[in-house]
Formats: C-alpha cells, structure tokens, sequence
C-alpha cells in the first residue's frame, strides 16, 4: 500500500487532505454528484476514529454512519468502494439493509494495517447498482505503530 501522511483534519474534511473533492454539488472522480436521487452525508466515525494507532499487520473494522440526503432507498446492491490512498486489503463492501431516503446507516469495511509503521489513509465512497459513485468521499485514518505503548484496534 502507499504510505501517506495521516491529516490533521476534522472527519468531514478528510476528503479534502486527499486531493479529491468532497461532493455536495462538485463532480468527484467518475461520480455522479448534484444528483437528487443519489446523494449521501457523513456523520460521523462509528469505529476507528482519524489517528487511531494500530499494530502492524492487524485486521480491523472501520465503520462510518451516513445519511442518505437523496430522494431515492439505496438498495444492498449499492456498496461502499475504495477509491485512493492505502487500500489496506479492504474490498468494495456491498450495504447490509436498505436505506429510506432521509435515514442513517453505518456502512462497514474489513481492514488490514499494513506491515510498516507509518501514517496511511484511503479514501472511500458509495456507489449505485449502475456504478456511479456518488455523495460524500469518507476516509479512514491509521497509524501504524509497532513500537512499545501500540494500541490494538478491535472491531
């Protein structure tokens, strides 16, 4: 995985220390944004909050809660897909139970810290049965320390 370093940012900023945009109206990378179908916001880090300290090689689950802000359910076969950064072994993960439009859900992804200590995010958002990505990009946040005083992330 690519090592980068771990922003200093408020959760609902995290997309804009990636470089690609947050969506509310801005097209991100091959998304579909502005739609009023489609449209999603982060509230908050269920699990795994920004600058959580992992050991090496450790399996975790990160979990965000989102808000369906569209005017149409999302259905299981939308899923949450890995778009940069450190992928971390994480792979698109489909939605458990469908989404009223106006209802919060948590979306959950199984990840791995990679082997060398560092500062490591990737960069996550939801996308239809059709492929378009849509809503606000969510990030996970790690450091990966293997030194003395490491804490163990669970799920």
């Amino acid at each position: 995985p690519s090592q980068t370093s771990a922003p200093s940012v408020a959760p609902t900023t995290g997309a804009a220390a990636t470089g690609l945009p947050i969506t509310g109206g801005t097209a991100a990378p091959g998304g579909v944004t502005g739609s009023t179908c489609n449209n999603s916001l982060y509230i908050n880090d269920a699990t795994i909050p920004d600058g959580t300290v992992i050991a090496p090689n450790n399996t975790f689950t990160k979990t965000w809660t989102v808000k369906n802000t569209g005017t149409c359910a999302w259905t299981k076969a939308y899923k949450l897909v890995f778009l940069t950064g450190a992928a971390m072994g994480g792979t698109s993960a489909p939605l458990t139970s469908a989404v009223a439009a106006g209802a919060q859900s948590q979306i959950s992804v199984n990840l791995t810290a990679p082997a060398v200590p560092g500062n490591y995010s990737g960069s996550w958002q939801l996308e239809d049965a059709q492929g378009n990505r849509f809503g606000e990009i969510i990030t996970v946040v790690i450091v990966v320390n293997s030194g003395g005083g490491s804490v163990t992330a669970t799920p």
